[in-house]
């Protein structure tokens, strides 16, 4: 099994906000992050959701909430930072491995394969962040 962590960003966004955000996340946490656009096209101004996750493969449960804890307080930081911030979460889930090299597959939203890819299970031990 691997985690995934999720950070969504929900509302109006300026073009180069998750770009920020997912950098910040890299040096921050030393995680590989990724950027998934959900937009609608409903913003003329920007991206209205952008899904940003993280895979832990193979990792201790010290590792994963430290790694959590960190991204937490990089999301809020960034939300600080903003005058008007979009809605933030930040939340784990169970993911089951696959593949050669041992990595998940994209998975949509909680419950909801990706393309080829595994369900997702959110962890209940770890809390969400709301924002």
């Amino acid at each position: 099994m691997a985690t995934r962590i999720t950070v969504t960003l929900t509302g109006a966004l300026g073009l180069d906000d998750a770009d920020l955000l997912l950098t910040e996340l890299e040096e921050e946490t030393g995680l590989d992050w990724r950027a998934e656009d959900r937009s609608d096209g409903r913003h003329l101004g920007g991206v209205d959701q952008i899904l940003l996750d993280a895979l832990l493969s193979g990792t201790v449960e010290l590792s994963l909430h430290t790694a959590l804890d960190k991204a937490r307080e990089v999301v809020r930081d960034w939300r600080e930072r903003r005058l008007d911030p979009p809605d933030a979460s930040v939340e784990a889930g169970q993911v089951e491995e696959s593949g050669p090299a041992g990595e998940a597959g994209p998975a949509g939203p909680a419950g909801e394969a990706g393309p080829a890819g595994p369900a997702e299970r959110p962890d209940a031990s770890i809390p969400a962040m709301e924002g």
